[in-house]
């Protein structure tokens, strides 16, 4: 399977990072790549303060942004995450953090909620995402193609037993749409997942965000697929928008796993 990370600068408009979004996307379809997958808030990456429901920015899971996303997916005939939208909730005025993963016929095959929301304090900024949105509390993992997909997003890398759960579960293929931060991010991206799929013998596939969001906080960039062995298949730049492709087979999965009997999900 081919896989495609769509590596972006997304800023706080939102109707300009969809439509680049939906330009990437259809390009790395039209280079035959068979999963396009975007990083963590691609929609929109405006200051995090009482924004869940200003401007149409959060929307409910069959929305417009998901609608025009399915048209491609379908046209295509190929699955596609969006890395997070704002997701409405039905009580109070917080949105949820929420992945989508759209199937080949166009629907919504999947939805992840990010449980394990960003709070972080350096050099006398404070970013709590706990302010706009909540935290989801249910796992996902879904069938793409041979593989069997686990969704986790950013913040979530910090915590295995996410990841070791959804392994259990059946996940051999992680996708982990981010926005991780530059500082953090220099020190830990790339450790943390390669770590990620070491221990559950599975792919790894990571896009991230670029540039700096509302904030002021620059993300790392760096977006990777990594193979159940740790080896980095590919790696995106520091600084660029760009796709980056990789192969992945199921085959390796399987190889890797059988050179351990012990390890049992």
């Amino acid at each position: 399977m081919k896989v495609a990370i769509i590596q972006i600068d997304s800023r706080a408009d939102k109707a300009s990072n969809i439509k680049k979004a939906l330009v990437l996307s259809e390009e790395a379809f039209s280079q035959g790549a068979d999963f396009v997958l975007l990083p963590e808030f691609f929609s929109f990456r405006g200051p995090i303060k009482n924004l869940a429901y200003m401007g149409g920015i959060a929307e409910p899971v069959n929305g417009p942004t998901v609608r025009a996303f399915s048209v491609l997916a379908q046209r295509f005939r190929k699955h596609l995450l969006l890395g997070t939208i704002y997701e409405r909730a039905t009580t109070g005025r917080k949105a949820y953090n929420t992945s989508i993963l759209i199937s080949p016929d166009g629907k919504v095959a999947a939805s992840y909620r990010k449980q394990n929301l960003f709070h972080m304090r350096l050099l006398g900024q404070e970013t709590r995402e706990g302010k706009v949105f909540k935290a989801g509390h249910k796992l996902t993992v879904v069938p793409v193609g041979e593989f069997h997909v686990g969704i986790v997003v950013c913040f979530d890398l910090r915590f295995p037993d996410i990841f070791e759960r959804c392994a259990k579960r059946g996940a051999n293929l992680f996708v982990v749409p981010s926005s991780f931060a530059y500082v953090t991010g220099q020190a830990h991206w790339e450790v943390l997942l390669r770590a990620r799929a070491i221990e559950t013998f599975s792919y790894v596939v990571a896009p991230n965000q670029i540039g700096k969001n509302a904030e002021g906080v620059r993300c790392w960039g760096h977006s990777m697929v990594i193979d159940p062995w740790g080896k980095i298949l590919v790696q995106a730049s520091a600084d660029q928008e760009e796709i980056v492709y990789a192969d992945i087979e199921i085959a390796k999965v399987r190889k890797y796993r059988r050179l351990f009997p012990g390890y049992k999900k």
